[in-house]
Protein backbone atom coordinates (compact mmCIF):
# COMPACT_ATOMS: atom_id res chain seq x y z
CA UNK A 1 0.00 0.00 0.00
CA UNK A 2 1.45 3.36 -0.98
CA UNK A 3 2.16 5.88 1.82
CA UNK A 4 -0.47 8.30 0.48
CA UNK A 5 -3.10 5.57 0.40
CA UNK A 6 -2.10 4.45 3.89
CA UNK A 7 -2.25 7.99 5.23
CA UNK A 8 -5.62 8.47 3.54
CA UNK A 9 -6.99 5.28 5.11
CA UNK A 10 -5.84 6.41 8.54
CA UNK A 11 -7.33 9.87 8.01
CA UNK A 12 -10.64 8.29 6.93
CA UNK A 13 -10.65 6.12 10.07
CA UNK A 14 -9.95 9.14 12.25
CA UNK A 15 -12.81 11.07 10.63
CA UNK A 16 -15.17 8.13 11.18
CA UNK A 17 -14.09 7.91 14.79
CA UNK A 18 -14.70 11.62 15.32
CA UNK A 19 -18.16 11.33 13.77
CA UNK A 20 -18.94 8.44 16.10
CA UNK A 21 -17.77 10.45 19.13
CA UNK A 22 -20.18 13.25 18.22
CA UNK A 23 -23.05 10.78 17.80
CA UNK A 24 -22.30 9.19 21.18
CA UNK A 25 -22.17 12.59 22.86
CA UNK A 26 -25.55 13.44 21.34
CA UNK A 27 -27.00 10.14 22.59
CA UNK A 28 -25.56 10.65 26.06
CA UNK A 29 -27.22 14.08 26.43
CA UNK A 30 -29.85 14.15 29.20
CA UNK A 31 -33.39 13.56 27.96
CA UNK A 32 -35.73 16.51 27.62
CA UNK A 33 -38.19 16.46 30.54
CA UNK A 34 -41.75 15.67 29.53
CA UNK A 35 -44.69 17.57 31.02
CA UNK A 36 -46.64 15.55 33.59
CA UNK A 37 -49.54 13.60 32.17
CA UNK A 38 -53.05 14.05 33.51
CA UNK A 39 -54.09 11.14 35.75
CA UNK A 40 -56.40 8.65 34.09
CA UNK A 41 -59.00 6.52 35.75
CA UNK A 42 -58.19 2.81 35.54
CA UNK A 43 -60.23 0.94 32.98
CA UNK A 44 -61.94 -2.18 34.22
CA UNK A 45 -63.34 -4.64 31.75
CA UNK A 46 -66.13 -7.05 32.70
CA UNK A 47 -64.03 -9.91 31.33
CA UNK A 48 -61.73 -12.05 33.41
CA UNK A 49 -58.70 -10.05 34.48
CA UNK A 50 -55.40 -11.56 33.38
CA UNK A 51 -52.68 -11.29 36.01
CA UNK A 52 -49.83 -9.03 34.98
CA UNK A 53 -47.04 -10.83 33.20
CA UNK A 54 -43.69 -11.04 34.87
CA UNK A 55 -41.46 -8.49 33.31
CA UNK A 56 -38.15 -9.71 32.02
CA UNK A 57 -35.09 -8.37 33.73
CA UNK A 58 -33.90 -5.20 32.04
CA UNK A 59 -31.32 -5.89 29.41
CA UNK A 60 -27.81 -4.66 29.90
CA UNK A 61 -27.35 -1.46 27.92
CA UNK A 62 -25.35 -2.02 24.77
CA UNK A 63 -22.65 0.44 25.82
CA UNK A 64 -22.02 -1.59 28.97
CA UNK A 65 -21.77 -4.77 26.90
CA UNK A 66 -19.28 -3.03 24.62
CA UNK A 67 -17.16 -1.79 27.52
CA UNK A 68 -17.05 -5.24 29.12
CA UNK A 69 -14.95 -6.38 26.17
CA UNK A 70 -12.38 -3.70 27.08
CA UNK A 71 -12.02 -2.41 23.53
CA UNK A 72 -8.55 -1.19 22.60
CA UNK A 73 -7.99 2.48 21.93
CA UNK A 74 -6.67 3.85 18.67
CA UNK A 75 -4.55 6.94 19.00
CA UNK A 76 -3.93 7.49 15.31
CA UNK A 77 -0.47 7.42 13.86
CA UNK A 78 0.97 5.98 10.68
CA UNK A 79 1.15 2.32 11.68
CA UNK A 80 -1.24 0.61 9.28
CA UNK A 81 -0.90 -2.76 11.01
CA UNK A 82 -1.92 -1.26 14.35
CA UNK A 83 -4.93 0.42 12.71
CA UNK A 84 -6.01 -2.81 11.02
CA UNK A 85 -5.62 -4.81 14.25
CA UNK A 86 -7.67 -2.23 16.14
CA UNK A 87 -10.36 -2.34 13.46
CA UNK A 88 -10.48 -6.17 13.49
CA UNK A 89 -10.81 -6.19 17.27
CA UNK A 90 -13.64 -3.64 17.25
CA UNK A 91 -15.46 -5.54 14.48
CA UNK A 92 -15.16 -8.78 16.47
CA UNK A 93 -16.77 -7.10 19.49
CA UNK A 94 -19.57 -5.79 17.27
CA UNK A 95 -20.24 -9.28 15.95
CA UNK A 96 -20.68 -10.50 19.53
CA UNK A 97 -23.04 -7.78 20.73
CA UNK A 98 -24.64 -6.87 17.35
CA UNK A 99 -25.58 -3.22 18.01
CA UNK A 100 -27.28 -1.09 15.33
CA UNK A 101 -24.93 0.76 12.97
CA UNK A 102 -25.53 4.23 14.48
CA UNK A 103 -24.60 2.92 17.92
CA UNK A 104 -21.49 1.23 16.50
CA UNK A 105 -20.26 4.57 15.23
CA UNK A 106 -20.61 6.14 18.66
CA UNK A 107 -18.79 3.24 20.35
CA UNK A 108 -15.83 3.53 18.03
CA UNK A 109 -15.60 7.21 18.84
CA UNK A 110 -15.51 6.44 22.55
CA UNK A 111 -12.71 3.90 22.15
CA UNK A 112 -10.33 6.23 20.33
Amino acid sequence: MAPTTQARAIRDLQLAVEEMRRALAAQMAPPVPQPPMAPRAPQVSPMHQVPPAHHAAPTVPVIEQFRRYRPPTFDGGNDLLAAEEWLRTIEKIFRHIAPPFQIRKSFVRSSC
